[in-house]
């Protein structure tokens, strides 16, 4: 595990920590009959409580700071890091790091999946009884399977009612009765469809409230949360990480390599074992490179180059013949993962080309002044 990858997973852990707080005391404090408005009450005291907007913003942006750390080969200004971060940064698709931090910490979205979690307990009875009184007929066939397949979905998994809940089996009950009754040979169909879905509705257990609020509160958030951190530290190291080299006149190339957990072949595989440019494998000039992160959760290592461990060549020393005889070794699923299928049954040159096309000139992205405190 690199340097990343350790300060991701200590993010996650973090961020689970904080989550939790927020996800127990709702399960604590919202009941099924709780209103939507009830509901909106208790989760707003629930994140103020444990300032959870607060608490999350500050780890990201810390450890979005620490990636960019992990990239520099001197001393890092964090508080400048930091505030250059808040006020001027953009991430990979041109959007402020500020609007990016608000999609980890969307209690709107929360409020509105434990609501709507919590209303579909409501219609436990309602759905036994339509249940029980439903005609099957072959022509309602589709529509039929349908409304008890939306019943299995909608209803179970999100209520403690007990007294609903044998309701509800009963209603199968009524129900497999009249599919035994279905034995004539244009109906067995009709009577296998019904059987399926009523075998799922059977073996589905009754869930608590809380699994619903979990789901919403904890699981959904820590996703989001953890999501944008694995982005926007990986960016910012990388972005760090070629500032740095751009920087520093002793640097003529970086060095990508697989990380020690990459276990699938994949596009890293590709840039990290090519040698394009004359410097040796996964080497670039360190003002032409391939984007980082190749791909999303790429957590491959970037370390910088220095004069005489490598020749000083730029972009004009790519070397075709070089791209052309990689891809040739490159077995077809390979082609087909690195390049997409599509690309895969096209000529050597063509791919040639392709692989060329995702390289582009770097430029320092984190200015000089900020990355190292200088005035």
């Amino acid at each position: 595990m690199n340097k990343l990858e350790k300060a991701i997973a200590a993010f996650q852990k973090n961020n689970g920590a904080i989550t939790k707080k927020v996800s127990d005391a709702l399960i604590a404090s919202i009941t099924p009959s709780d209103t939507p408005a009830q509901i909106g009450r208790k989760v707003d005291a629930a994140f103020a409580k444990y300032k959870y907007k607060k608490a999350v913003t500050d780890l990201l942006v810390n450890d979005i700071v620490g990636a960019v750390s992990i990239g520099v080969t001197e001393g890092v200004s964090v508080k400048s890091v930091k505030a250059w971060y808040l006020d001027k940064a953009y991430s990979a698709a041109g959007v402020p790091i500020k609007t990016t931090l608000k999609g980890a910490v969307d209690v709107s979205a929360v409020k509105e999946e434990i609501r709507r979690s919590l209303k579909l307990s409501q219609s436990w009875r309602k759905a036994a009884q339509d249940l029980s009184d439903k005609k099957i007929l072959v022509s309602d066939v589709a529509k039929d399977v349908q409304i008890i397949i939306d019943k299995a979905r909608g209803v179970y998994g999100v209520t403690n009612d007990a007294e609903a809940y044998q309701d509800y089996k009963k209603a199968v009950s009524t129900v497999q009765r009249r599919i035994n009754s279905l034995t004539d040979q244009d109906t067995s169909k009709l009577k296998r469809a019904y059987q399926d879905i009523l075998d799922i509705t059977n073996k589905s257990s009754v869930a608590q409230v809380d699994n619903a609020i979990k789901y919403a509160s904890y699981y959904k958030q820590r996703y989001n949360a953890e999501r944008i951190a694995r982005t926007e530290m990986a960016r910012a190291y990388g972005d760090a990480s070629f500032s740095d080299a751009i920087y520093n006149e002793l640097v003529v190339g970086v060095e990508f390599s697989l990380s020690s957990s990459h276990d699938i072949y994949d596009i890293c595989n590709v840039h990290c074992g090519v040698d394009l440019y004359g410097m040796g494998e996964g080497v670039y000039p360190k003002d032409h490179a391939p984007e980082y992160p190749f791909h999303p959760n790429c957590m491959c290592i970037i370390n910088p180059v220095v004069e005489g461990d490598a020749p000083t060549n730029d972009k004009r020393d790519y070397n075709p013949k070089k791209a052309q005889s990689f891809i040739d070794n490159m077995s077809d699923k390979e082609k087909r993962i690195s390049f997409g299928a599509k690309n895969a049954d096209e000529s050597t040159k063509s791919i040639s080309k392709q692989l060329k096309s995702m390289h582009e000139d770097k430029k320092p992205t984190i200015p000089e002044s900020v990355l190292y405190g200088k005035k």
